[in-house]
């Protein structure tokens, strides 16, 4: 019951049909700590509060004080975050950078209906790949610090950058591509000039910016919301919010006919999205959508491996994490390979995903052969270094080697 709520709270507006259903899912519910908890970790504790307070419904005291200091701890942080956004754009505008403002930053101006209601980790800003090193050195300049991490030289964004702005640590991310080199080779993308075409206006705190044009984001929302490659954290559902919100609030706006053309994937899975809260009647009708009879295990996501290495699977037998591996969640895998239909879903039952699966068998095998080969030769692993070295070494050879394969 803890997620039927949050499903259900996963958009910004409200209908008759969505209300009734939460306030159905409220009765005799009593796991509140648990569902605070979840909340905060899909990044849906504003939404859930905004909804909450339509249905009405009687809560207990203590959980609905800490929903509203959620919501009031993520608005002052957005307000903290856009003023600092907005001296960071015109930044980047005296020295005539074009900048693409991604996700959250952009969303919470064009789509939710107030500023603390979109949860945000970091601001992502797309810039073109010559632009890069300038917009970061530019930022470094004006008080931001580059994180430690290592970054390899070809990855799709600069490292982090990091500021304490009114007690709230800031980060942003200087991005020359929107998906990581990583991804898999079904999930392309165009580049910054293709993309800045066809961009949008909006404004943050009275300055003129851009973000992705709605089809574009539409497809960059989906693809690092459910269709990442499967090491990377999948199906938390502020993504879902983001895209069930989009369509909804600009319907009329969106090109159908483009998304058609260029991403008609998302056709298939915008009706799946309906078995975590009702699409409005409006939608459902101006767009077709069919969400068919509701699959198994919505909203779970992949759990077998890669997602999990098997020194995490080591408790579970080892047909368990076979079926967790090979037979994924239904719900999961029809938006994740975006099926339609009864023959498109044993092709990629019993084709596309084991392929996937033994694909990465032999590039996790490949990159270990050529670790301990490359490690030989560098002469970084050795008995006197340290573990930290490593460790560290470690995960540049298997950058290195993802890179190669997939980039």
């Amino acid at each position: 019951m803890t997620y039927q709520i949050l499903h259900l709270c996963a958009r910004t507006t409200s209908h008759p049909v969505q209300v009734d259903r939460l306030r159905q899912s409220i009765v005799g519910f009593t796991k509140w700590d648990d569902l605070l908890q979840q909340a905060e970790v899909h990044g849906l504790g504003p939404l859930m509060y905004w909804h909450l307070k339509v249905v009405n419904a009687p809560l207990p005291n203590d959980f609905n004080r800490a929903l509203g200091l959620l919501f009031l701890r993520h608005r002052r942080a957005n307000t903290i975050r856009m003023n600092a956004l907005g001296e960071v754009l015109i930044i980047l505008d005296k020295e005539g950078i074009d900048v693409l403002v991604l996700k959250g930053a952009a969303l919470c101006h064009l789509v939710y209906p107030e500023i603390g209601l979109r949860p945000m980790r970091d601001i992502d800003l797309l810039v073109r790949p010559s632009d890069a090193p300038l917009a970061q050195g530019l930022l470094i300049k004006h008080g931001y610090c580059a994180s430690r991490a290592t970054m390899p030289p070809d990855h799709y964004n600069q490292v982090s950058l990091q500021r304490t702005i009114d007690g709230l640590s800031m980060c942003i991310e200087v991005h020359h591509g929107i998906f990581p080199s990583s991804s898999p080779p079904y999930c392309w993308s165009k580049s910054f000039d293709q993309l800045f075409a066809s961009a949008i206006s909006f404004e943050v705190n009275g300055f003129s910016t851009r973000t992705l044009g709605y089809e574009d984001m539409l497809w960059h929302l989906y693809q690092h919301g459910f269709g990442m490659p499967l090491i990377y954290e999948t199906c938390r559902l502020i993504p879902a919010a983001d895209i069930i919100s989009l369509v909804e609030a600009k319907i009329d706006i969106i090109d159908w006919e483009k998304i058609q053309s260029e991403y008609s994937k998302l056709l298939a899975v915008l009706p799946l999205f309906h078995h975590l809260t009702p699409w409005h009647e409006a939608a459902l009708s101006q767009l077709s959508l069919n969400p068919g009879p509701r699959p198994r295990n919505v909203g779970v996501p992949f759990l077998g491996w890669p997602r999990f290495r098997l020194s995490e699977l080591k408790n579970k037998k080892l047909i368990e994490i076979f079926r967790s591996t090979f037979f994924p969640p239904e719900w999961w895998f029809k938006v994740y390979y975006g099926i339609s239909g009864k023959m498109d879903w044993y092709r990629h039952r019993f084709g596309t995903h084991p392929l996937h699966i033994l694909w990465w068998i032999r590039l996790y095998g490949s990159f270990f052969r050529e670790f301990h080969l490359e490690a030989a030769g560098e002469g970084n692993w050795n008995k006197n270094g340290s573990l930290a070295s490593k460790i560290r070494h470690t995960k540049i050879v298997v950058a290195g080697m993802i890179r190669r394969r997939y980039g």
